[in-house]
């Protein structure tokens, strides 16, 4: 016995010697890439290049690393076609911690100069050197091609979204209180984010009435200065005052998008808005008029689906001055008496009654046939639904009708459409809801071990393998965290090295067509758990149908026989789709490790 213990200590403090001190280096890019090496800095998904080192026993970068030298060329078969560095002039590896990743910009400077290449096949090739020249790493070489220019952009280019018009929302109108306040701008953000600053500019336009604001070239009545990296703009004012239109016209928004050296990246949507035309009320008819005001509003959640909606309840009171007359909800362009009922009167839906042009009105209840005179009126409540996502504000406008009687002799004598500017609640997201549960199919956890050599002792991995079949949406990226690592065995089985922080950590992984994935942080972090895939460009891909393969670091297993151990471990996989919305689902494994 006192044997064996001495051999097991003897084999704690072997040092690791060899000529490759470096274990791995994986480089991530993507299939396609531009002709220009200037242009690699900004691709999605990054360029990368992560290298693993091999620790000494103490877990201690070995010396001969600490000033080592990193070699990038960018070959054509065997011939060199990119990079200006030899193993004794390139740039310092910088190795303080057993990973180090460069990405984007840091791999192109690895290069040391500003290459064009033809269309062809290339492999980027990266090995390690001493100081003084000594190889301490096999060469990693990493195909791609460079496609032939189409006119003016190639197939690698980036392509982005234009920014989106979100307030004033298509269609608003402002009432008369609010064309005296400075108006707001708010849009979106292009996407991707570009490396460089983006200018925003905004312009008003007049739309003359009866045509469509997409339909030609309008007078423009204002054109922002320039506005760099933000999304909103207050111009103070009024609106009426800044920007006199003719009777009949109405306003039009969009936001122009462009680096500061003019390049476009795009126009957004073209948003209309209009000005009330008789303070708070859009038509005022023979002294018809309604006072409709907004009193509570609220996130409800739907008993029958789960879903949040907002809720909104009012006050209408009939302010009229027409004498001989009683107010009723109706829409002035459906209204009709003519069969001598008072339900006849009433005969339209309720979407008909309230409108909004920001989104869907649903009835809920409290709808009177006919507005009260006096007191507070009557209170009605309503479901809004938003036609964008992420708005917060809305125009909500009720409509009624001013008769004297019933019948087919008491048809229209005045109408009332209040317009009410409402601020919509922040409500929880219930997006995921219906993602609660994720499928998995050709589930294998398998763990592997590389025996010790003379050169570096035995490691440990544990490898996922799965296949997601569902849900059904498409994606512009995913992640992997490892939230959950623990190890079961007797104490006196454990190895030599029980540093927690040793074990659990992500060393690579891949994801359907998307390849291998990225660690959030270089440097000093080794303790990676996290990985991160995203589409080129922004592209999206199905979910459903994608292989994960992934590996993170494992305890020593012991040789002993009597020394079984068990690993638990828990992933949460993430998705983000195309409008920014992230759900995840949380999975856990078990392996055991047993003696034969």
């Amino acid at each position: 016995m006192k044997h064996l213990i001495t051999l097991i200590m003897a084999f704690c403090l072997l040092s690791v010697q060899g000529q490759n001190q470096v274990s791995s280096i994986t480089i991530s890019m993507a299939s396609q890439m531009p002709a220009q090496i200037a242009d690699w800095a900004s691709t999605m998904p990054p360029v990368s290049i992560t290298a693993q080192i091999k620790a000494d026993n103490n877990r201690a970068i070995p010396k001969e690393l600490l000033d080592s030298r990193i070699l990038a060329t960018i070959k054509n078969g065997s011939d060199k076609i990119c990079g200006s560095f030899t193993p004794s002039s390139a740039p310092n590896a910088g190795f303080n911690s057993l990973v180090k990743n460069w990405r984007g910009a840091d791999v192109t400077e690895l290069l040391g100069q500003a290459c064009t290449l033809k269309p062809g096949s290339y492999t980027l090739c990266v090995q390690i050197f001493s100081n003084n020249g000594k190889q301490l790493s096999e060469e990693s070489c990493k195909p791609f091609m460079v496609k032939e220019e189409t006119g003016s952009a190639t197939a690698t280019d980036i392509t982005y979204q234009p920014a989106q018009a979100i307030s004033p929302a298509d269609g608003a109108v402002l009432s008369g209180l609010d064309a005296k306040k400075p108006i707001s701008f708010r849009w979106t953000p292009i996407i991707p984010k570009p490396k460089e600053a983006v200018v925003y500019t905004v312009e008003v336009i007049e739309v003359p009435k009866g045509a469509s604001a997409g339909s030609g070239q309008f007078t423009v009545l204002y054109k922002s200065a320039a506005i760099t990296n933000q999304t909103q703009l207050i111009v103070p004012g009024s609106i009426a005052n800044n920007w006199p239109i003719a009777a009949g016209s109405s306003y039009a928004w969009y936001v122009l998008a462009t680096n500061k050296d003019g390049k476009n990246y795009g126009k957004s949507n073209v948003n209309t808005f209009s000005l009330s035309t008789g303070g708070n009320n859009k038509i005022m008819a023979a002294g018809c008029q309604m006072d409709f005001k907004i009193i509570s509003s609220s996130c409800e959640k739907d008993p029958a689906t789960g879903y949040t909606y907002y809720k909104f309840c009012a006050n209408v009171l009939d302010i009229s001055t027409v004498a001989g007359t009683t107010m009723y909800f109706n829409d002035l362009l459906t209204y009709n008496c003519v069969n001598g009922t008072l339900t006849g009167c009433s005969a339209v839906t309720y979407a008909d009654l309230i409108k909004s042009p920001n989104g869907t009105i649903t009835y809920i209840g409290g709808f009177p046939n006919t507005i009260p005179k006096t007191g507070i009126g009557a209170t009605v409540c309503f479901k809004f639904t938003p036609t964008i996502a992420g708005a917060t504000t809305a125009t909500i406008r009720a409509y009624g009708v001013c008769a004297s009687g019933i019948g087919a002799a008491a048809q229209a004598s005045g109408s009332a459409t209040p317009d009410t500017l409402v601020t919509l609640p922040l409500c929880p997201c219930t997006y995921c809801d219906k993602f609660k549960q994720w499928n998995f199919e050709k589930d294998s956890v398998t763990t592997i071990s590389s025996p010790a050599t003379a050169a570096h002792p035995p490691s440990y991995v544990v490898n996922v393998g799965t296949t997601i079949s569902g849900p059904m949406v498409n994606i512009k990226s995913f992640k992997a965290e490892l939230i959950s690592f623990i190890h079961n065995g007797k104490e006196e089985c454990f190895g030599c090295n029980k540093d927690a922080q040793t074990f659990g950590n992500f060393t690579g992984g891949t994801f359907g067509s998307w390849g291998n994935g990225l660690f959030p942080l270089s440097g000093a972090n080794t303790t990676h758990h996290t990985l991160s895939w995203f589409g080129a460009s922004g592209a999206t891909i199905p979910l459903a149908g994608q292989a994960i393969n992934l590996q993170f670091t494992a305890p020593p297993f012991s040789t002993l026989s009597c020394c079984d151990d068990e690993i638990k471990f828990c992933i949460r996989y993430s998705f983000t789709n195309a409008d920014c919305q992230t759900c995840s689902y949380i999975k856990c494994y078990t392996v055991t490790r047993k003696h034969k």
